[in-house]
């Protein structure tokens, strides 16, 4: 679970001036995570839910990431992880 630090910037993002700001935003779904891993962008952090683990590719999605030394959290409730199922990434 993201730290409350880390909650409050996520919230944060929602504000077009905050993004602009940090360079920082939002990427949603297991292809745009995935396309972002294997770009040059910098993923400073994960969030994902238990179904991610259930199947092939997102496990593979969760090992590139750990290889990539991204701090991945498991959001374990199923409206929190609507609220802020997102990679946060720095531009």
């Amino acid at each position: 679970m993201p730290s409350r630090r880390e909650q409050k910037e996520l919230r944060a993002l929602r504000q077009r001036r905050f993004r602009e700001e940090t360079g920082l935003f939002l990427a949603e779904g297991v292809r745009a995570v995935e396309d972002l891993a294997a770009s040059a962008l910098s993923i400073r952090m994960a969030l994902f839910a238990s179904p991610l683990e259930d199947g092939e590719r997102g496990r593979a999605l969760l090992q590139a990431l750990a290889a990539q030394k991204v701090a991945v959290h498991h959001v374990p409730d199923a409206e929190q992880a609507q609220a802020v199922q997102a990679g946060l990434l720095r531009s």
